[in-house]
């Protein structure tokens, strides 16, 4: 495998058999999407919530107060997710582009112990994206997991976040969460729980 580390690209995906697991769970669950939230949240807008980080969806954060108060959400929401499960390591998947993307080399830069999973879909013709590249680390600690809610939080990264089962997805952006949920009992408390921090828009963006 040939990394070109500066743009966040490869050229091949990592055989780890870690990330074959990932791939068939990923399979299985969210097939109809990239794992990014826009594209999660277009495929599976009945599994998803959102969250905004500051008051009326202000972004990004003015000041260390602002900073302090979406770093307090992004943590609960988390923590929340968090409750019940065994003390395993996370998944983290970083979406990251090749050169032609000003940001190219961002999100893969945040993942220190990355490996390369997969390549995204050709993006449509006529909008100018660059192809995505998705790196991942399935043995990722809290603190590191708190890392990239900041990174994400600043526009500095795009994450997804989860627990190796997938059944939960939690994908911070610079101005709140989207969180998606497979089990509906549980989406629902977790709707109830964050009810304060939801968007008021019919729309939930």
């Amino acid at each position: 495998m040939i990394i070109d580390r500066p743009t966040g690209s490869f050229d091949g995906a990592d055989d780890a058999s870690e990330l074959s697991s990932l791939t068939a769970t990923w399979g299985d669950l969210w097939a109809d999407a990239e794992p990014a939230g826009d594209a999660l949240r277009r495929a599976y807008p009945d599994r998803w919530l959102r969250f905004h980080t500051l008051p009326d969806g202000a972004r990004p954060a003015a000041d260390e107060d602002d900073r302090a108060e979406v770093r307090r959400r992004q943590q609960e929401v988390l923590s929340y997710l968090l409750r019940g499960e065994p003390s395993a390591s996370l998944v983290a998947i970083a979406e990251d582009w090749g050169a032609p993307d000003g940001a190219a080399g961002w999100s893969a830069a945040a993942l220190p112990a990355r490996r390369a999973w997969r390549r995204g879909l050709p993006p449509d013709p006529t909008t100018g994206d660059t192809v995505g590249y998705f790196w991942a680390d399935t043995a990722v600690r809290r603190d590191r997991a708190d890392l990239l809610l900041e990174l994400a939080a600043t526009g500095d990264a795009h994450v997804v976040i989860a627990m190796p089962h997938l059944a939960w997805l939690l994908a911070p952006y610079d101005g709140g969460i989207d969180v998606f949920l497979i089990d509906p009992q549980r989406r629902e408390s977790l709707r109830a729980y964050g009810a304060r921090w939801l968007s008021p828009r019919p729309d939930g963006l």
